[in-house]
């Protein structure tokens, strides 16, 4: 589009990102009479302008679901920690605990950690449902081979949270590492658990006998899935919506209790054809507004007569397998550091005096062979 000595460039881009303008000189410009000139120019400016509205609203108007090639769209609910501690003088004989990321293993003796969750604010209730927990260990007894840390549900995580919220899994007692009946306990004003942690709140504190210094290490995987592998989706919450898939038709909801109470109070519900696997019908029974409104409800899914449906494809968009892992490996080269990393022997704790002292000689004279 030309104007007097200028030249306006609209460049549509993909969805999110905003048009952009770009005004460059014309080695040689067009003239028109003073009247032409102006009315022209404001034609197009107007028609510019039209455009950019037109190119910004497309990016709300993309469905989002991809019933050609999914894509995961629930992720980023937890994340899990695996926190090691080490045991210091409290100054009145006893001892407490402190964090410490060179925190170092001894054969014989212990390690210590705790297993840290921080879930978003309003998680997915059906992610969280189908989330858990994994502790695997290596170099250390075989007390940590133990089919009870396989899979640690999620089950006193808090789904109506509208804040982020941060858990421990938590020891049933004071003795051993058997987990609570209740295996996650959230920070609050009445459990707090800082960097320094006094003896008598160490239950989410984890002692683990070390096997082999050189492999101590311990893992948490987090995982969650559902309509994937050999599950399937057939039900389930998706977006603001609950969503039924099964006997060659998908039925949209405004709640699970709603589908419950009574199947025909569906806002719509896509008819499929089980040989084709395209949608040949549509039912409508939506509301007048948002979110309960046809429009609204197939910009979202994306679906129409036409569109093809099936398991695999209603796995992939509305299923998800998500997994996050935190792994901390002892150093047994360093076990004579303080918790805050300085070279010393300790006062307190499993570990012998003469074990220090042993490790510190040799360290020493490492440190004196190196300096030659």
């Amino acid at each position: 589009m030309f104007a007097t000595f200028a030249v306006i460039i609209i460049t549509a881009g993909r969805a999110g990102h905003s048009a952009r303008k770009k005004i460059g000189s014309l080695a040689r410009p067009m003239i028109f009479c003073e009247r032409d000139n102006e009315s022209m120019f404001k034609k197009k400016i107007l028609a510019i302008a039209m455009a950019a509205v037109a190119a910004l609203s497309m990016t709300t108007a993309f469905a989002a679901f991809n019933w050609t090639t999914p894509v995961v769209n629930r992720t980023g609910k937890a994340t899990v920690e695996v926190i090691p501690y080490v045991k210091t003088s409290n100054g009145s004989g006893g001892f407490a605990w402190k964090t410490s990321d060179c925190a170092a293993a001894v054969s014989s003796e212990n390690i210590y950690f705790a297993v840290k969750l921080t879930v978003a604010a309003n998680p997915d209730t059906d992610w969280l449902a189908n989330a858990s927990v994994e502790l695997e260990a290596a170099g250390l007894t075989s007390a940590w081979d133990n089919s009870a840390y396989d899979a640690i549900p999620l089950t006193s995580v808090d789904e109506d949270s509208s804040r982020q919220a941060v858990y421990y899994l938590t020891r049933e007692s004071a003795a051993g590492n058997a987990l609570a009946a209740v295996p996650w306990t959230k920070l609050s004003s009445s459990f707090t658990l800082a960097d320094d942690v006094e003896q008598q709140d160490s239950l989410c504190i984890f002692t683990a006998p070390v096997q082999n210094s050189n492999k101590a290490k311990v893992c948490a995987t987090l995982t969650s899935s559902f309509g994937t592998g050999s599950s399937a989706f057939t039900a389930g919450a998706v977006g603001e919506y609950y969503v039924t898939y099964g006997n060659n038709a998908l039925s949209i909801y405004p709640d699970a209790a709603t589908a419950a109470a009574d199947s025909a109070r569906f806002l719509v519900r896509y008819t499929i054809n089980a040989s084709t696997e395209r949608v040949t019908s549509v039912t409508n029974q939506a509301g007048s507004t948002a979110p309960d409104d046809y429009d609204t409800i197939k910009a979202f899914f994306g679906i129409d007569v036409g569109t093809r449906v099936n398991q695999s494809l209603v796995n992939a968009n509305f299923g998800w397998s998500d997994e996050v892992q935190s792994c901390f490996k002892w150093g047994s080269s360093t076990a004579i550091v303080t918790p805050d990393c300085d070279v010393s022997i300790p006062k307190t704790g499993d570990a012998s005096v003469m074990a220090y002292a042993a490790i510190a000689a040799v360290s020493a004279l490492g440190v004196m062979v190196k300096r030659k």
